[in-house]
């Protein structure tokens, strides 16, 4: 298994020659997003297929290779009828991109009581941590919600019964080793009846 952004293309070798698919080995490659797994499967082994085994993966920006050795012992005592190599290896194969705030909820107005989320998406590579903040103080990781597509992390901030001491200013931080950016936006609570207004800003 290996991680790559392109995602790597993986080759095996046997002895420095390049395996191909068929009837003495199968080669099984799923690609999920920027992670490829690859699995090698020997069929009938024989002692022919001694050797030094060996997976590489590589895109237009870095290599990497994992080795085995398959040593195949003979006797009665010996029965083995399928061999399979299955390399681990976690390699960023990458780019590098700054820190950078894509979308994030413009001023807000909305009622006490109602529900009102709000929302924050950064990009970056590595992936960047978002931190919420109200009037300069963080808020508790846990009352918000994180999900990863790719390159992009996509933060909600959902507040369910929100009270007058919820107004202020909320800050949207997102770093990483690459960095940071941040964005600012107010939240206004009105007691009275009226509609809610939730807007947004892009970058």
């Amino acid at each position: 298994m290996v991680r790559g952004i392109p995602a790597p293309t993986i080759m095996w070798h046997r002895n420095g020659m390049e395996i191909q698919n068929g009837n003495l080995y199968n080669i099984s490659t799923v690609e999920n997003g920027f992670t490829v797994e690859s699995v090698l499967v020997i069929e009938s082994v024989s002692s022919s297929h001694e050797g030094n085994y060996s997976c590489t993966a590589a895109n237009e920006f870095d290599n990497g290779t994992s080795y085995s050795f398959l040593s195949v012992l003979t006797g009665n005592s010996y029965n083995l009828i399928m061999f399979i190599i299955f390399p681990y290896f976690t390699i960023w194969f990458c780019c590098i991109e700054d820190v950078m705030i894509r979308k994030v909820t413009s001023n807000t107005t909305a009622l006490v009581t109602s529900s009102v989320t709000l929302m924050c998406i950064a990009s970056g590579i590595p992936l960047p941590t978002i931190a919420w903040y109200r009037n300069g103080s963080q808020l508790v990781p846990s009352l918000a919600s994180f999900t990863i597509n790719g390159t992009v992390v996509i933060s909600e901030l959902e507040l369910t019964n929100p009270q007058l001491i919820d107004d202020g200013l909320y800050t949207c931080n997102a770093s990483s080793s690459r960095g940071y950016d941040s964005r600012e936006f107010k939240l206004t609570l009105q007691s009275e009846c009226s509609s809610a207004n939730l807007s947004f800003t892009y970058y």
